[in-house]
């Protein structure tokens, strides 16, 4: 505290008092300032924490929701799938950000690469891979988004309607199947081609057939 006896002093005094309560408010104007600042970055902080654990959401032409985040659970459909891809599998192929985050890694016998390509401007990504029974190759855009693939299934299991049709006709009552092929484009069960090899004895036929809407052709 300033004490002043004459009214000089008062003046210097009261000019001190002044000057001193403003530096305070100035350095409380700093302090909160310093306080915004801090929690502000502490918000982005959160904000991008949270924004990375939140789910990758996609929708596959079928409509189904896939799930495709980081370090979520793929679930094991079992050793029946250990070399192979199945239809349930195909949404998860639309999109690199499952393939990214470790879907078919954990447990698929299948050596699948990704890669990114640059060229010039061209930026996309290139998957490629094989296992005991397939083929695949798909070619994704920038960001991330399906734009062709070929899948090729061999020496598997073919649809019953297949079969039915196969061995409802007398022609085929001697022969076995010792084969075939399964085409898929797109990663859609619709653009399905089949192939199917029957033998008996010296005698070979192959005989072909393709998904149509809810049906299968023949197409021999």
């Amino acid at each position: 505290m300033c004490k002043c006896k004459t009214d000089n002093l008062k003046s210097n005094c009261s000019f001190f008092i002044l000057q001193n309560q403003k530096s305070r408010k100035e350095d409380i104007m700093k302090n909160i300032k310093t306080a915004i600042i801090f929690i502000a970055a502490i918000s982005v902080l959160i904000f991008i924490r949270e924004a990375d654990a939140q789910s990758v959401i996609i929708m596959a032409d079928n409509g189904q929701i896939v799930d495709c985040s980081d370090n979520s659970s793929f679930a094991n459909d079992g050793v029946k799938n250990l070399n192979s891809i199945t239809e349930e599998d195909y949404p998860y192929l639309k999109n690199v950000e499952c393939l990214k985050n470790g879907y078919f890694t954990d447990y698929r016998n299948l050596n699948l690469q990704l890669r990114d390509v640059n060229r010039g401007d061209n930026d996309y990504f290139v998957l490629e891979g094989s296992g005991d029974t397939i083929d695949i190759k798909a070619t994704y855009d920038e960001d991330g988004n399906l734009i062709e693939s070929t899948l090729i299934k061999k020496n598997t299991q073919v649809p019953l309607a297949i079969l039915r049709f196969i061995y409802s006709h007398e022609t085929f009552n001697s022969w076995t199947m010792t084969g075939n092929e399964i085409v898929v484009k797109d990663f859609d069960p619709y653009q399905t081609e089949y192939k199917v090899i029957m033998s008996n004895g010296d005698e070979t036929q192959v005989l072909n057939f393709k998904e149509q809407g809810e049906s299968i052709a023949y197409q021999n």
